[in-house]
């Protein structure tokens, strides 16, 4: 401000400033920005609620396809880690968070392909082991039970004793289980887990029963 006082060219430049910012608080408290303002705030909005809406659509979408597949579609993100953890995403992913639902998604159809093409490699074999005249009826190994829950042999066990099915002793070798032992193990597991990924598996495997004893 004293130089302002002292020097002509500073109050003229503070004169223009002034001019400028009286014209610049007029344009703000027009009715025609005010109104320019508002169409731009609904426009976001707009495209804020398309964008959400095709955020939905992919994870329903996403959903319906693992559904399709015996895998229960995630609802949550503890869902989505649930899942990652059911695929065999390495644990520390999982705990440093380091993934997309894109990633889970893509790996979850990728386990599923590999899982079916274990149990074709099992039900094969077991198959041609069928086709000798004096083979017994189909037959389940722990190994191929174990590739159709995705279980391991403890849990494997666990759920055979709770469907009263004999489980194979310390260091017996080729051990079977029947279909009629698969069908209760299976139905013990569905009846006593709460994780939803492995219910759907097993009721899967529950439907292609029948198709594999052919």
């Amino acid at each position: 401000m004293r130089l302002a006082q002292r020097d002509p060219a500073t109050r003229e430049a503070l004169r223009r400033l002034q001019v400028a910012m009286r014209a610049a608080a007029k344009v703000f408290q027009s009715a025609e920005y005010i109104e320019e303002l508002k169409r731009s705030k609904k426009q976001q909005e707009q495209a804020l609620e398309r964008l959400a809406e095709q955020i939905r659509e992919a994870l329903r979408a996403t959903g319906d396809e693992l559904t399709a597949r015996g895998l229960a579609a995630p609802k949550t993100l503890e869902d989505w880690e649930h899942l990652g953890r059911v695929i065999e995403i390495p644990f520390e992913t999982i705990r440093s968070g380091d993934y997309t639902l894109r990633d889970v998604y893509v790996m979850a159809l990728a386990w599923l392909d590999r899982q079916a093409i274990l149990r074709r490699g099992a039900i094969g074999k077991g198959a041609e082991r069928d086709s000798r005249p004096a083979q017994s009826p189909r037959k389940f190994t722990v190994t191929a039970l174990r590739e159709l829950t995705g279980l391991k042999n403890a849990a494997l066990h666990r759920y055979a004793e709770l469907a009263e099915v004999c489980t194979p002793r310390r260091g017996q070798r080729n051990f079977c289980y029947s279909v009629a032992d698969v069908r209760k193990i299976l139905n013990a597991i569905v009846a006593n887990t709460s994780e939803e990924p492995l219910v759907a598996q097993c009721r899967t495997a529950l439907r292609r029963l029948p198709e594999i004893t052919e």
